[in-house]
């Protein structure tokens, strides 16, 4: 088995059907294997992603990192693909990726600079100036200082037999800042890039439900925090960042610390960073799914 395709999907049931289409049409020159693991839904996403021929993992623990490793337990391949259910890899795509890594036995792990697939404007402009300043410069210092380049959760490509030396993902990040001590824990084992080329498609969804400034934010923190070696400090934010996220509409546990309505097309008050939470006492945030 030369690749296996990891999708961590949790009520997913709109978009796993498109992206195991696209992950099936990958598969031609190389022998591949589709697990998506069903990460405790409640909709129809195993159905679905197995009525397109994937094959279905359960994992009943919440979290991101958790359902990578189930992934990354069940996988045969020599070489392994986490994608987000909202990505899309274009045609040729993983024929391109292996290329890298056959270039270079020395590589790990990857990860591609990516567009929105369904982006705004706002969207579309953001991720213009990430790829084309600010995550050029970010993996310039990254790999002058001898630290891994930026792993981004949409899309990571790794060699499983490292990835299994390294330990798999780190549970102590279950949403922000798992991607980020992927490649930390990765680095161990080899060089970590963030590559220009092949590049995809993903959804912009998570910067239109929570708002740009809010989701930059706190991927920005815990990131720097995991780079400033204070990862106890960057975990137990990840964790109060994510129980947040799960509040409910008007829950008053989580307050922002300012809210305006700087862009239009929907984000208005939704555009907010999240600051006086970090006060909320960890008894009082929602309990992990």
């Amino acid at each position: 088995m030369k690749v296996t395709f990891v999708v961590p999907a949790r009520n997913e049931e709109r978009d796993i059907a498109e992206c195991v289409d696209a992950l099936f049409a990958q598969i031609g020159e190389f022998a591949a294997e589709i697990i998506v693991v069903d990460n405790g839904s409640i909709d129809a996403t195993a159905e679905r992603a197995r009525s397109r021929g994937a094959q279905v993992v359960y994992e009943e623990r919440a979290g991101l990192a958790n359902a990578r490793l189930a992934g990354l337990n069940a996988a045969k391949g020599e070489f392994l693909v986490f994608v987000d259910a909202d990505t899309r890899l274009p045609p040729h795509w993983t024929r391109d990726a292996i290329a890298l890594f056959d270039a270079d036995e020395h590589l790990a792990g990857i990860s591609p600079e990516f567009r929105f697939h369904d982006g705004r404007f706002i969207d579309n402009a953001g991720n213009f100036l990430f790829r084309t300043l600010l995550s050029p410069l970010t993996n310039l210092v990254l790999r002058a200082t001898g630290r891994p380049g930026v792993l981004v959760g949409s899309t990571i490509a790794v060699r499983t037999e490292a990835l299994r030396q390294a330990n798999g993902p780190d549970p102590d990040f279950q949403f922000y800042g798992e991607d980020t001590m992927l490649a930390v824990r990765l680095h161990s084992q080899g060089d970590v890039r963030f590559v220009r080329q092949p590049a995809l498609y993903t959804s912009a969804r998570r910067y239109q439900q929570r708002g740009l400034l809010h989701v930059v934010y706190r991927y920005f923190l815990i990131f720097a925090l995991i780079h400033l070696g204070r990862v106890q400090t960057a975990s137990r934010l990840a964790r109060r960042f994510h129980a947040c996220d799960r509040r409910e509409p008007g829950d008053g546990r989580c307050r922002a610390f300012f809210s305006e309505a700087l862009f239009a097309d929907g984000y208005g008050n939704e555009t907010v960073i999240m600051a006086d939470e970090l006060t909320v006492p960890e008894q009082q945030l929602p309990a992990d799914a």
